[in-house]
């Protein structure tokens, strides 16, 4: 998809209203979302139908959800009226991590998906704002359903740009108080599958207003899956790898400028994961050789602190291609899609200040233009 060719909608009111008002948007593609996805995971070697019911009958997300996050289960009920869709399916339509998460833990495979997204987030200061920002990897079917939705009071607190897929909640985004969140799958974290989806946590972080309340949220809430998520506000930056277990802030020597991937570097808790590799048949790598390149890449062009940082600096590194076989900036139609491992579904960068601004391109950047959006 070309980002001129994504959609932008608005949204405003209550919970469910927004929920509707989004659901009947992009009922079509959410529609087809669905095909896509269960057509996916028929090429996994499951039935689709087989595949929900166990997941259904192994996961029970929806009470946390409603104790945390109550206003969000009343937005996928309204998801469910305006897309026509059964709220199961709503449901079903958030677990994008869970779904991977699943399959590793439950079926013991290998989802070569997990290695995916690259995320930075330098703090700005002495009148130079805080830039953050990612590339997110997922599913080649999103392509082409890929949308930013603007929310003009999200959660009663402000106004957020949320850039997701059609049916999802929100993938990353940035609220004008202003404060961002970005996000990386951990899986050597676990799976708790009681715990609170990913993308319901990352639509409340949006409802707040700083980044100690979204820290205190993100350190007390159970988490369903293994995920560092990257907080940034105009003074400040936080790198936190949350599992179900416990929850560890990443502080390099330079903690004004953060990178991440897919592989802990500080939270050492990955018992389940040891232990589910003890008992299956398969082991996934502790640190893939994909997630360190992709590392490498980004902290060599924007980690040094003696190195100033410009928008079109942060936007070539995520474009980037260092290491041609993991590159940062993923295409589709290419060689690399034999291991799917995923396309970059989109790219973002939050510049953060007094007026905060959000850039976002639909595929990766390495092939699709940013756009500027702001809250205006």
């Amino acid at each position: 998809m070309k980002t001129e060719d994504m959609k932008v909608i608005a949204v405003s009111g209550t919970p469910h209203h927004r929920g509707k008002q989004i659901g009947a948007s992009l009922c079509d593609d959410i529609h087809m979302i669905i095909k896509k996805r269960d057509r996916a995971i028929a090429a996994r070697g499951y039935a689709p139908s087989d595949y929900w019911a166990a997941f259904e009958q192994c996961c029970d997300f929806v009470p946390n959800i409603e104790r945390w996050t109550p206003r969000l289960a009343r937005e996928v009920e309204g998801l469910a009226e305006g897309a026509q869709l059964d709220l199961n399916e709503a449901y079903r339509l958030q677990m994008l991590d869970e779904d991977w998460f699943f399959d590793a833990y439950h079926y013991a495979s290998i989802p070569q998906s997990a290695h995916k997204c690259t995320t930075f987030a330098v703090t700005g200061g002495a009148g130079t704002p805080t830039f953050a920002g990612q590339n997110m990897d997922i599913h080649h079917f999103v392509d082409g359903h890929q949308v930013l939705v603007r929310i003009a009071n999200e959660l009663g607190s402000g106004a957020c740009l949320i850039f997701t897929y059609a049916g999802l909640m929100g993938l990353m985004g940035l609220n004008n108080a202003p404060l961002g969140i970005n996000c990386n799958t951990l899986m050597q974290l676990g799976f708790n599958p009681t715990g609170v989806p990913v993308s319901f946590i990352v639509r409340h972080v949006l409802s707040l207003q700083t980044l100690k309340e979204a820290e205190d949220f993100l350190r007390n809430v159970p988490h369903a899956c293994g995920q560092t998520y990257t907080l940034s506000s105009e003074d400040a930056g936080l790198c936190l790898e949350c599992g179900p277990s416990s929850v560890v802030a990443h502080r390099p020597q330079s903690d004004r400028r953060l990178c991440h991937t897919n592989h802990p570097l500080s939270n050492g808790d990955t018992n389940q994961f040891e232990l589910r590799n003890a008992s299956a048949g398969c082991a996934m790598p502790l640190v893939s050789h994909n997630s360190k390149a992709r590392l490498t890449s980004i902290q060599d062009r924007i980690s040094d602190p003696q190195s100033p940082v410009t928008l079109d600096k942060l936007m070539q590194a995520l474009r980037a291609k260092d290491d041609p076989k993991n590159p940062v900036s993923r295409e589709q139609g290419s060689a690399l899609d034999t291991n799917n491992i995923g396309f970059t579904a989109g790219s973002v960068i939050y510049e953060i200040s007094g007026q905060p601004i959000l850039y976002y391109a639909a595929g990766p950047p390495s092939i699709s233009e940013f756009r500027r959006v702001s809250f205006e």
